[in-house]
């Protein structure tokens, strides 16, 4: 209980704290790649595109990174997106997005290992795979 593997696991030390901050479920962000025109280009599962393609100029939702010239361009980052700032902390991967692997996951699977964890980011297709996931979250306008 009061083990490395019980309570002291948690990120507080206790037992109401958040446990498994090594990697469990690869996530998808709305972090894209974006053209120089800031329009993103098209990706999808089995080569269908999102529809309707992404508008980094008119979407305040997606955060857009303007063509970085490889995976390991990381001036195109924004101040405070936790990639430069926080890339390969504690060993965990860092791979920033580019033309062929457009959209960031973020945590990495289990089956990552060491690599995985709260610093892990990564870039990929954005097609479906068994162990990428995303979440929906909500934005409530101040009234």
């Amino acid at each position: 209980y009061t083990s490395t593997n019980g309570m002291n696991a948690s990120t507080t030390g206790n037992i109401t704290g958040v446990y498994d901050m090594s990697g469990g479920n690869n996530e998808y962000v709305m972090g894209v790649y974006s053209n120089s025109s800031g329009t993103t280009i098209s990706y999808g599962s089995g080569g269908s595109s999102f529809s309707p393609t992404l508008s980094c100029t008119a979407n305040t939702y997606v955060n857009c990174y303007l063509a970085p010239s490889s995976y390991t361009d990381y001036s195109k980052r924004i101040l405070g997106d936790a990639t430069a700032e926080t890339r390969a902390w504690y060993g965990d991967s860092a791979n920033f997005v580019y033309s062929s692997t457009p959209w960031f996951q973020r945590g990495g699977a289990a089956s990552h290992g060491a690599n995985a964890g709260a610093f892990y980011f990564y870039s990929y297709t954005g097609i479906a795979y068994y162990d990428y996931g995303s979440r929906a979250s909500a934005f409530v306008a101040p009234s």
